[in-house]
């Protein structure tokens, strides 16, 4: 913190060499999002990078992280199931955590394609597509949005992701606004545009 708080003032050496560099980057690990309340040390690295006009960027543990963020989904908190008996319903999306224990009174749903630890426990199993079976885009490390095509035909009745729940949607009365690939991706459009502009350094 001493040394983040003297670049941030300006007082130490670094700061000069951030001045005079080109295209000057900072990385940092996720565990700078874990650190205590009590310090500030994500908000002086920001200051620093906004202060030198600096690409600023946070690696995440989680896959897909950065671009669940951008598309609006948050997880502040860890996720927490109290056991209390309540009737209740889970939808898992690939899953995978040994420690995860379905509360009693649940109904649970595991939708994936590897067979988790949420499949063994799950009351229904929505097979869903894996990477190597549908058009997928990811948001690579510098957060720029990645196209795959399908390499090969999903087995039997798996599906896209996106398809198994806009029909359970439709199913439940709570019809989703897209029936197609391409409305899907006008709806990430409008949440956040730099998804669908693959291959381009939007950021």
């Amino acid at each position: 913190m001493k040394t983040l708080k003297a670049v941030a003032d300006g007082s130490h050496a670094i700061n000069k060499r951030l001045a005079s560099a080109k295209k000057p980057l900072i990385i940092l690990g996720q565990q700078i999002l874990r650190a205590d309340g009590d310090t500030n040390a994500y908000d002086l690295v920001k200051y620093i990078a906004h202060k030198h006009n600096v690409e600023f960027n946070v690696l995440h543990s989680n896959a897909s992280q950065v671009a669940a963020y951008d598309l609006g989904l948050r997880n502040d908190c860890e996720f927490t199931l109290e056991d209390n008996g309540d009737p209740a319903l889970i939808w898992l999306f690939g899953v995978d955590d040994k420690n995860f224990k379905t509360p009693k009174n649940t109904f649970l749903i595991y939708q994936g394609h590897t067979g988790e630890f949420g499949a063994s426990q799950a009351d229904v199993v929505l097979p869903g597509a894996a990477f190597t079976e549908k058009q997928s885009i990811y948001a690579n490390m510098e957060g720029r949005a990645q196209q795959t095509l399908a390499a090969i035909t999903p087995p039997s009745m798996a599906r896209n992701d996106w398809k198994i729940v806009r029909a359970v949607s439709e199913i439940t009365n709570h019809t989703l606004g897209y029936d197609s690939l391409i409305e899907l991706r006008q709806r990430m459009k409008e949440l956040s545009p730099n998804l669908v502009y693959c291959n381009e350094n939007t950021r």
